[in-house]
């Protein structure tokens, strides 16, 4: 961190990472889309209750799907 805030490296990595998952190029990540990047992080894969649980707790709609800004904030 720089003086409190985020690193402009990480934040840069967090917007590619989102651009390639992110296969359909609407700008949101869907739970499949980021099931995805689960996946290969060899992490659980999330439930449409855990998503929508998740979306809910950081201002997102579940029925479009998360941000650049979303994503980059949930993964910091």
């Amino acid at each position: 961190m720089n003086g409190g805030g985020a690193d402009p490296a990480v934040t840069q990595l967090l917007q590619r990472t989102f651009a390639l998952l992110d296969n359909d190029g609407n700008r949101f990540l869907t739970l499949r889309e980021l099931n995805k990047f689960m996946l290969a992080l060899q992490l659980q894969p999330g439930t449409p209750e855990e998503f929508a649980s998740f979306c809910n707790e950081i201002g997102a709609d579940a029925d479009i799907g998360l941000t650049v800004d979303d994503f980059t904030t949930a993964c910091k």
